[in-house]
């Protein structure tokens, strides 16, 4: 017997408390989390401009993916690639109108402006703190892997951009982002010496997809996982909170000790 699509009423509410995504990792980490497989353009000369992805260990490669993008978040990171270590990161941002993108530091975007609010060079000078766009959902990969999840990541001024050009913002879309799947392209770019791909969208407009109990199931997932990891950077933040308020304390008492010592007369 053959499993029926239809959601139940149980699955709605779920699906409508997931829209609302009001929870942010603010409660205690639901699941211990896992490693989603990341797609990307691979650079490597044999395979250049094909995706690339890997799945329990096996490489994948391939010029025919679709992927359903099922959430997406924002977020500001210095990640030190000599030390192989990150400095500094934010929650990932569901809302960028709504959501405030506290970080590990005790501040807002890394300490980073907002870049309306800088000029030219003081852009120059936060360029090493990055602003990614992050796609989770689910992928068809050649006729290899079929709705695999996976995470995409997103960053520099010509693919941050695309995801809303091609797709969210291109006048065609009259519901959700996660209801058609994408056709996925990758173009070779040049900028000076530099060469890199531009990842390029293209909706299967003709076609709604379902959301079935399957896929709101791994729509979950993929919530408690954002949900799991903004817990930790809010735990962080908190912390580097207080500990500037206890500098500060101590700063304040360490003056009014040398304040009281000045005031003393001289024996």
């Amino acid at each position: 017997m053959a499993e029926s699509t239809e959601l139940a009423t149980a699955d709605i509410e779920l699906l409508k408390e997931l829209d609302r995504m009001n929870d942010d990792g603010r409660s205690k980490p639901k699941t211990d989390g896992f490693k989603l497989p990341i797609l990307k353009v691979s650079y490597d000369q044999e395979t250049r401009g094909k995706f690339h992805i890997n799945v329990d260990g096996v490489d994948y490669f391939s010029d025919k993916v679709t992927l359903r993008v099922l959430l997406q978040t924002f977020t500001w990171s210095h990640f030190d690639f000599q030390q192989k270590q990150m400095i500094v990161e934010t929650i990932e941002v569901r809302n960028l109108f709504k959501d405030e993108p506290i970080d590990t530091n005790g501040t807002l975007r890394c300490g980073k402006p907002k870049s309306k609010d800088m000029d030219d060079e003081t852009r120059k000078k936060w360029e090493h703190i990055k602003y990614t766009r992050i796609l989770r959902g689910i992928v068809d990969f050649g006729d290899e892997l079929k709705n695999q999840p996976c995470i995409m990541f997103q960053s520099g001024s010509a693919n941050i951009r695309k995801f809303d050009e091609d797709y969210v913002r291109s006048g065609n879309l009259k519901g959700h982002y996660r209801d058609h799947k994408l056709e996925l392209s990758s173009e070779q770019k040049k900028k000076g010496a530099t060469t890199y791909f531009v990842v390029h969208f293209k909706p299967q407009w003709n076609e709604i997809q379902p959301m079935d109990q399957q896929t709101i199931q791994t729509l979950k997932i993929l919530s408690e996982q954002v949900n799991n990891k903004n817990g930790y950077i809010r735990e962080k933040y908190t912390q580097a909170l207080k500990n500037e308020s206890i500098d500060t304390t101590n700063i304040e008492a360490l003056r009014e000790v040398l304040d009281n010592e000045f005031d003393q007369p001289n024996a």
